[in-house]
């Protein structure tokens, strides 16, 4: 038989996996990090009241009980171990329906930016901004800001990095019209005088 600390360790890999995905996850998307059968496993841990099950059909998903439980699960991970589980999951999301990527855009931007790729999570944020435009200008202006603070970390001067700085604030400044008053595009106006 399977002992009971290798069960103990597969649950606790289970629970990992999950925190990665987010308080709020579905067995095909655990089971990009995890790709065994789940269901029994996924049983055990909403008996245990470490995890809920929401929705049964067309998907099953589930949630943390707890969201002390989700941080405690994603914080013990080593940090190469979660950003490669966030890598995977962003190029899971984007190769599994190639036709939403950019309605999945925001998604792939956070998983990339969590994985340390600031470069691309900065270019997702930009292209979910950009689907988001015509959609929920609130929205986009939610990505522009995030594509902003990902690409004032980004480290160098050379022209894309600047570009990518420009972008943003150009983005937030000129739609303040349609979305209301912005208190920051004054200093974003100073930031972009500086940026040229």
């Amino acid at each position: 038989g399977v002992s009971s600390k290798t069960c103990k360790g597969f649950y606790k890999s289970l629970l990992n996996a999950a925190a990665v995905i987010g308080n709020r996850f579905d067995v095909d998307t655990l089971n990009v990090l995890v790709p065994e059968p789940l269901s029994g496993h996924l049983a055990e841990l909403v008996a245990s009241e470490m995890i809920d099950q929401t929705e049964f059909a067309p998907r099953q998903r589930y949630c943390f009980r707890h969201p002390l439980v989700r941080t405690v699960a994603y914080e013990s991970q080593l940090t190469s171990t979660r950003s490669r589980a966030h890598r995977r999951l962003a190029n899971a999301i984007e190769v599994r329906n190639p036709d939403a990527a950019d309605e999945n855009a925001a998604l792939i931007a956070t998983h990339l930016e969590a994985a340390g790729d600031l470069l691309q999570g900065c270019r997702w944020h930009l292209r979910a901004a950009d689907w988001l435009r015509s959609r929920d200008l609130l929205a986009a202006r939610a990505q522009w800001q995030s594509a902003l603070r990902v690409a004032d970390e980004l480290p160098g001067d050379h022209g894309e990095v600047i570009a990518l700085r420009i972008a943003p604030r150009t983005m937030l400044v000129s739609t303040e019209l349609f979305a209301g008053s912005d208190p920051n595009n004054e200093q974003r106006f100073r930031e972009l005088r500086e940026l040229r």
